[in-house]
């Protein structure tokens, strides 16, 4: 496709040079850029924008979309915009055909949870019979692929995993938004918006739904949070369907029975009352559900949504339990902040009156109260910890273990001991756990590798407990702790 055709509706500041060139990629990483691409120079506040650009050209871009810059060392074309990630959000829509506009687009937004939702909800519909991709901040899943996502995607990746799934047969998509934003989303479809209500920017969303009015977006709120009531009490959605465990929701849960592998309640969806059985753990896993199967409704029956009920399983790292046979109740979850970690041990220590034994480290860039946060939240709930390793990458091991110590020790309730390995440390709370204790390793979720120095090796943690099940070890609780360690 030649370059004109992409920016011809395209708000340009200026144009230098020729757009008779033809274009066959879209980058915004100069260290990936490929011959025949054009690249866009995303603002970012800690790099050096014309270093990058004068990277993507000699890598072979043939066209730069950016703002104003200084004069460039390689002759390419040049296209200045006010806002470079708009830009991409629109060239990226028409490089790739409009691919979202052959989809059921399904946006689930509000808070760390909205993978969770985002997860369930593809599960419900792909149990329908309906063909359903994924766009997560977990990962990517298109027909019978699944593809990791390092980080969020952007515009441009959006529309070519769209196109992905057009090709592969999907008829819908669920998309996990990191936020709302008419400019980010700007050539994106959304016909359904599910609104978890942990956000409380209404400005954006007004503006954002205000930017949709020629395709009107069904809202799916949870009332059960104070954003969400919010928006169902406002004129914001044309049509909107509530959820949560508030019995005002028009789907909802009752009578709710949490265990240590599944959860019971009655489902009341649309005016049908069933009883259900979920292996799901925990209240807010149950209200994750619930807005899935509210949202699920923008494309099935009640009746389809109950039947495709059965077929369901935990999200990914979502208190996932490792089963086994020795009477222990083992969960893998992508708990990493003292938020996310509270919403876990919480749920846990309701459902589980013996003890708590959790295995968590801090990855690398978390702050020093971070890091003292997620420490103290450990010793409030848990009964003994064991500090390990979650990424470090070129961070200096006893300062991370230092900063979650002097959280665990703000507490003065729960014994913990070092571990710097995280696969020994997985072995040894394992091998501490008695039938009936409660086993959490916290914070790699899904990611299964580990990063140490400039050194990634493989590393799944549900791998590592399904090992320590088979080969138990007697584990050293007595360490003692380094002296940088004690006097943190």
């Amino acid at each position: 496709m030649q370059l004109r055709e992409i920016i011809a509706e395209m708000n340009v500041l200026e144009v230098h040079g020729s757009t008779a060139v033809e274009v066959s990629g879209i980058s915004y990483d100069a260290r990936r850029v490929l011959a025949g691409d054009i690249y866009v120079a995303l603002q970012r506040e800690h790099s050096d924008g014309q270093a990058e650009i004068e990277l993507a050209v000699s890598r072979g871009a043939v066209a730069v979309i950016c703002r104003k810059v200084g004069a460039l060392r390689q002759r390419v074309t040049r296209i200045e915009v006010t806002d470079t990630r708009q830009a991409m959000a629109e060239i990226s829509a028409v490089f790739y055909g409009r691919p979202g506009e052959r989809l059921h687009v399904i946006g689930v937004t509000g808070g760390s949870g909205a993978w969770k939702t985002a997860h369930l909800t593809k599960q419900l519909l792909e149990a329908a019979g309906v063909k359903t991709g994924l766009i997560s901040s977990l990962r990517h899943e298109i027909g019978e692929r699944t593809l990791p996502s390092a980080h969020f995607a952007e515009p441009c990746d959006i529309q070519r995993l769209f196109a992905g799934m057009v090709r592969s047969g999907c008829t819908a998509c669920v998309l996990e938004l990191p936020a709302i934003s008419p400019a980010y989303l700007k050539g994106i479809p959304v016909n359904v918006l599910l609104y978890q209500g942990q956000e409380q920017n209404l400005r954006a969303l007004s503006l954002f739904l205000r930017s949709r009015e020629s395709a009107p977006v069904c809202g799916i709120l949870n009332i059960d949070e104070e954003g969400g009531r919010a928006v169902a009490n406002s004129n914001f959605f044309p049509l909107h369907l509530s959820y949560g465990l508030n019995s005002a929701a028009e789907v909802t849960a009752s009578e709710i029975e949490c265990g240590t592998e599944l959860s019971r309640f009655s489902l009341n969806l649309a005016g049908n009352s069933v009883a259900c059985e979920v292996p799901l753990i925990g209240k807010r896993n149950v209200r994750h559900l619930l807005g899935a199967a509210t949202a699920a409704l923008s494309m099935l029956t009640p009746r389809q949504v109950i039947s495709a009920l059965s077929a369901i399983k935990p999200a990914p790292a979502s208190l996932e339990h490792v089963p086994n046979e020795h009477g222990l109740s083992i969960y893998i979850d992508e708990a990493s902040n003292a938020q996310t970690l509270t919403e876990a041990l919480s749920e846990l220590r309701g459902i589980q009156r013996n003890r708590i034994l959790l295995a968590f480290g801090s990855a690398e860039h978390s702050s020093g109260k971070d890091r003292f946060d997620l420490g103290r939240v450990a010793a409030q709930f848990a009964d003994h910890v064991i500090l390990t390793s979650d990424n470090p990458g070129n961070e200096n091991q006893e300062q991370i273990f230092s900063a979650l110590a002097q959280g665990i020790e703000s507490v003065g309730r729960a014994r913990y001991h070092l571990q710097a390995d995280r696969a020994q440390a997985i072995r040894e709370l394992i091998a501490m756990a008695e039938p009936g204790d409660v086993v959490l390793i916290t914070g790699k979720g899904e990611r299964t590798h580990q990063i140490i120095g400039s050194t990634t090796v493989p590393f799944s943690d549900r791998a590592v407990a399904v090992e320590s099940l088979q080969q138990p070890i007697k584990p050293n609780t007595r360490r003692a702790m380094t002296p940088a360690l004690c006097a943190a």
